[in-house]
C-alpha cells in the first residue's frame, strides 16, 4: 500500500482520536505489559475521486499493552526505525538538488534524522550508487547501531556494446545492484558513516511496464534485517519475469565470514517483511495462509529454514509486518480488515500483539480512528 506522506497539523488530532478521547485512555490490553515500547505511525483515510488514499497524521509510541500513547517523532517510524536500538535516529531518502541519474531520475541519498527532527546527517555520497527513494525498506541500521546497510542500483560507464543502458548522449552504462554496508561513528553524538563496502551482488528488476520502458530499475533485495551478531542478513528477493508481471518474494538468509565475505545463502521459501528475533533463533514474516485462503498470516521459521510455525490465523483479515518484543516472547504486527465506508471499499489497519508461541492477539490501537502501522518494538 502506498502511503502519502503529508503531515497533518496538530489541530487535526481530534480526527485521530475520535470523539475527543485522549491517547492514554481506553487501555486495550490488560495484565502486565511485555517490556519496551511499540512505535507506530497513523494515517488518516481520505476518499478522493479515484478512491481511498491516506495522509500521514502522526508518529507515536505506546506501552505494549496499548496504554500511554505519546507523540514520538517527526518522521514515520515504519520507514526507518526498524533495527535501531539506542540512538533513536531514523533513515530516509532525500533528493539532491541538481543531481540526476543517466535515466533522468533525480538523485537521492540516504540521510539520518534525529527523533525530534532537529539534526539531519547525510550518510551516503556516491555519484555511481542510486538509492531508490521510499522503496520497500531497502535500508536498515544494525541492531547495535554500529553500521547502516542499504540496497542500491549501481551505474558504471562502459564502452560501446558493453552496457545495458544508453543515455540521451549515447553514453553506455552497465547498470546493476548491490547491498552496501557502512560503519557508523557515534562518538560525537551524531552518526558519521564511513566509506561503504559492497557486501552482496544483487540484480535489477522493473516494477511496472512504465518502469521498464523508461529504464527505472530497482534492486532485487528488499526489507532487510540483520541478526544481532551482524553476521547474517535476512531479506526479500523480489523478482518478476517481465516488467509489471506478478512479483515473487522469496526470503533468503545470507551469512558472512569475519571479513565480510558471503559464506552462503539459505532460501526460506516465499514470504515478506522478515524480522530476526532478539536471540537470532527465529525469523518472523508474513505470507499467505494457503492457496485456497490467500489472506496473510504471521509465521516464524529458523534461519536454517526448518520449524515453520504459523503464529496467527485469520480467514478474512490481513496480518503483516511483524516486530519482535525485546524479550522475544511476543510479536507486534499490523492487521487489516476490509470494510465499506461511504459506499466504497477500504481497509482499516490496527497494531496488535500476539505471543510468539501463538494465541489470541490483542488489538492495541482500536481506540484510534486512523489507520495504525507498526514500526519497531524497543
Amino acid at each position: 500500500m502506498q502511503h502519502v506522506l503529508a503531515v497533518l497539523a496538530v489541530a487535526g488530532l481530534a480526527g485521530i482520536l475520535g470523539s475527543g478521547v485522549s491517547l492514554a485512555d481506553k487501555p486495550p490490553g490488560g495484565g502486565t505489559p511485555p517490556p519496551g515500547r511499540i512505535h507506530f505511525a497513523t494515517y488518516t483515510r481520505v476518499l478522493t475521486p479515484i478512491g481511498w488514499t491516506e495522509l500521514f497524521s502522526g508518529s507515536w509510541s505506546m506501552k505494549s499493552d496499548g496504554t500511554d500513547k505519546l507523540a514520538d517523532r517527526r518522521g514515520d517510524p515504519t520507514q526507518g526505525l526498524h533495527g535501531s536500538l539506542a540512538q533513536r535516529w531514523f533513515l530516509e531518502t532525500l533528493p539532491v538538488e541538481g543531481a540526476y541519474w543517466p535515466n533522468g531520475l533525480q538523485a537521492h541519498e540516504l540521510f539520518a534524522t534525529s527523533a525530534d527532527g532537529a539534526i539531519q546527517r547525510r550518510l551516503t555520497d556516491d555519484p555511481s550508487v542510486e538509492i531508490v527513494p521510499h522503496y520497500r525498506q531497502q535500508w536498515s541500521w544494525a541492531k547495535d547501531d554500529s553500521s547502516v546497510s542499504y540496497a542500491a542500483v549501481t551505474w558504471t560507464p562502459t564502452g560501446p556494446g558493453e552496457g545495458n543502458f544508453a543515455d540521451a548522449r549515447g553514453q553506455e552504462w552497465l547498470v546493476d545492484a548491490a547491498l552496501f554496508r557502512a560503519a557508523v561513528d557515534w562518538s560525537t553524538g551524531v552518526p558519521l558513516a564511513a566509506a561503504p563496502a559492497a557486501l552482496l551482488d544483487l540484480e535489477i528488476h522493473f516494477d511496472s511496464v512504465s518502469d521498464g520502458d523508461n529504464f527505472h530499475p530497482r534492486p532485487t533485495l528488499a526489507a532487510l534485517d540483520w541478526s544481532a551478531a551482524g553476521d547474517q542478513v535476512v531479506y526479500e528477493w523480489v523478482t518478476n519475469r517481465t516488467p509489471g508481471a506478478p512479483e515473487s518474494h522469496e526470503l533468503r538468509v545470507t551469512s558472512f565470514d569475519a571479513s565480510g565475505i558471503p559464506a552462503g545463502t539459505t532460501s526460506l521459501g516465499f514470504g515478506r517483511a522478515p524480522a530476526w528475533s532478539p536471540a537470532a533463533s527465529r525469523i518472523a514474516y508474513f505470507h499467505t495462509n494457503s492457496d485456497l485462503a490467500p489472506n496473510w498470516v504471521i509465521w516464524t521459521v529458523s534461519p536454517e529454514g526448518t520449524g515453520f510455525f504459523q503464529v496467527t490465523s485469520t480467514a478474512q483479515n490481513y496480518d503483516r509486518n511483524p516486530e519482535w518484543s525485546p524479550d522475544g516472547a511476543q510479536i507486534a504486527f499490523e492487521r487489516g480488515r476490509q470494510t465499506t465506508q461511504k459506499g466504497t471499499t477500504t481497509y482499516i489497519w490496527d497494531v496488535l500483539r500476539v505471543p510468539a508461541a501463538g494465541g489470541s492477539p490483542v488489538d492495541l490501537t482500536k481506540d484510534i480512528a486512523d489507520n495504525a502501522y507498526a514500526g519497531a518494538w524497543r
